[in-house]
């Protein structure tokens, strides 16, 4: 195995050594054979071979036992909530190198190579790669095509990723009491027979919140029809860390809602206590030396495949069954005991659905509780949001926690989950609540010929998609370019870089505003507001870039590019995507919920 240094990313030329066999290219090239669009090719299989591996993973024995059984606290399979198990591209980038990884050895039995050249700055590929290179007798030659910068991590973090899993965990506990916990006032009186939702918080509408009045963009009309149906809410807010406002602002806002409403409003925190902490570490130096028991390479294949990637999962694995995440699994399963036994009698539980850890544990503990589950799919349904997706033998096993009852959002939503071999007795089709505002939106008929440019959360994201627009620029026949960037990643930088400060203008108005006036949309691959300016009718163009295709809308025929041509092309001759049946069940009657909530109050 070699190794050369090839450091102009833009330059897609390889090197005279690279004339021959199979050359990859780790980034989007028209020029020769590109992971990303070879990936892209493969999502389906790829996909398939992982959720495969999983399950797989789950069953495989370890000491006599199955993995999944290997850790439990009060007979809730801790695995479930693992790093692994929980399959989240936005948490574990370890998905898409093991797709890398996959695809370069698809690559080579396809055409039956010895030789690979690959041209990559992605450096945790290297050890899996030539360790199944060398037992194939297989002569990689790679070329570094220059690292992503990124900027320098606080020392203080440096400090901690580095030190053992164990004094993290340790740690945990304590800067989550200094953090929140102490800042709380303890649950001093308790409201029985209600429903209880467990919501994000904050996001809120503001106008209400100044006025004493919770209104939540995650339920929206919902809170109009509790009201109306007189039915009382405990609501449990988990607090997210945001810009639009601190933990201590949150807790002031939370306490001015209690003051003017018969609902009763609780943080999660409220139900931690320092005993509860403690209990919580006792757990896990209880469990610590079974997970160490866990740390096996040899589970660490896909299903048909000789590449061993355990390096690169090996950091998310050990966190998950000897560090922090299972540190804060057991403090989250802990805090939900103790809230259902301080609220008893609930006619029923609703939460918002992501399929992640504290979902599972949620689950589990009203299950012994006897609380009814309902899980709310409140956002759209990726295709390759892998938490959501299981190998159909697995919702055979009563030892997943699911919801008792998964609302879902649309057709298409239930569709994919059907397919998927999800229980058709435990979804219930119900309108969506955040987009009901859709039904509303109105075009202009008379305005500017406008490109709007919808950009990403993620950084690099956005450099590649607003490079594309620099190098099109010229060719493109707009009157108005707006650049709507997102509300966490401003852009102006790359702009002024590229140099097009004078030729685009940045806006960021609601996107409601800007849609009405929009003639061609071209968005980044994960944004909903995709759903948005294809719903409605505005021909809508988004790019494939490095990373697990996330677009909402993946396999509904919306357009996706990687080049200035391309983009190009598509403004010249705009058609807008007719999406195949009704994405989101949109109903501002809300009749389904109606009869959701009648049903189990």
């Amino acid at each position: 195995m070699k190794h050369k240094t090839f450091n102009n990313r833009l330059n897609s030329t390889p090197s005279r050594e690279a004339t021959q066999d199979l050359k990859i290219y780790d980034y989007i090239t028209v020029e020769g054979t590109s992971l990303p669009l070879e990936i892209e090719k493969r999502l389906e299989r790829l996909k398939e071979e992982y959720l495969e591996w999983v399950y797989v993973f789950g069953e495989s024995p370890c000491d006599g036992k199955k993995v999944k059984e290997y850790l439990t606290i009060d007979g809730l399979p801790l695995w479930w909530l693992t790093l692994i198990a929980e399959k989240s591209p936005y948490k574990t980038p370890f998905i898409y190198r093991i797709f890398k990884l996959r695809t370069i050895e698809l690559l080579v039995q396809e055409g039956g190579s010895k030789n690979v050249y690959l041209f990559s700055d992605d450096e945790a590929l290297r050890g899996p790669l030539f360790r199944w290179a060398r037992e194939r007798n297989i002569e990689v030659v790679w070329e570094r095509i220059g690292a992503k910068t990124r900027p320098p991590e606080p020392w203080k973090g440096r400090i901690y990723k580095k030190s053992p899993h164990i004094l993290q965990s340790i740690f945990w506990p304590f800067y989550l009491w200094w953090r929140k916990v102490r800042k709380v006032d303890k649950v001093k009186s308790f409201e029985a027979n209600r429903a209880t939702i467990i919501t994000y918080f904050p996001d809120i509408e503001l106008k209400d919140a100044e006025a004493g009045r919770y209104r939540s963009r995650y339920w929206n009309g919902l809170h109009d029809l509790l009201d109306a149906m007189n039915l009382r809410v405990n609501w449990i807010f988990m607090y997210v860390e945001s810009k639009e406002s601190s933990f201590e602002e949150a807790l002031s806002l939370k306490n001015k809602f209690s003051k003017s409403s018969s609902d009763k409003f609780l943080m999660l925190e409220e139900f931690m206590t320092m005993p509860l902490l403690f209990s919580a570490l006792k757990d896990y130096f209880r469990l610590y030396f079974r997970g160490r028991r866990l740390l096996r390479a040899d589970f660490f294949k896909l299903p048909g495949s000789e590449i061993n990637f355990y390096d690169i999962c090996k950091r998310d694995w050990e966190t998950s069954v000897i560090g922090q995440v299972l540190i804060e699994n057991i403090t989250c399963y802990r805090t939900f005991q103790r809230l259902f036994d301080n609220l008893p009698n609930q006619h029923f539980c609703l939460y918002l659905c992501e399929m992640i850890a504290w979902e599972k544990a949620l689950c589990n503990v009203c299950k012994k509780r006897g609380v009814f589950t309902i899980g709310f799919q409140h956002s759209s349904l990726r295709l390759m949001d892998l938490r959501y997706f299981h190998r159909p033998l697995a919702y055979m096993d009563d030892s997943l926690p699911l919801p008792d009852l998964l609302a879902v959002n649309g057709e298409t939503a239930k569709e994919s989950l059907l397919k998927n071999g999800y229980p058709e007795r435990n979804l219930f089709l119900v309108e969506a609540l955040r987009y009901l505002y859709l039904l509303d939106l109105k075009i202009k008929k008379s305005h500017p010929k406008t490109l709007l440019v919808l950009t990403s959360y993620i950084k690099e994201e956005s450099k590649f998609q607003l490079g594309l627009l620099f190098q099109a620029l010229t060719d493109l026949d707009f009157e108005r370019i707006w650049v709507k960037p997102h509300p966490d990643t401003p852009v102006e930088d790359i702009i002024n870089e590229l140099g097009m400060a004078n030729k685009v203008e940045v806006r960021r108005d609601p996107l409601s505003i800007l849609l009405s006036e929009a003639d061609v949309v071209f968005a980044c691959n994960e944004t909903t507001a995709n759903i948005e300016s294809v719903y409605l009718g505005i021909p809508t163009v988004s790019i494939i870039h490095d990373g697990i295709n996330m677009h909402p809308l993946l396999g509904q025929g919306v357009p996706l590019i990687y080049s200035p041509q391309d983009l190009i092309a598509f403004t010249k001759k705009p058609v807008p995507t007719k999406l195949k049946k009704d994405i989101f069940l949109l109903d501002k009657s809300l009749k389904m919920w109606k009869k959701i909530l009648e049903t189990y109050r």
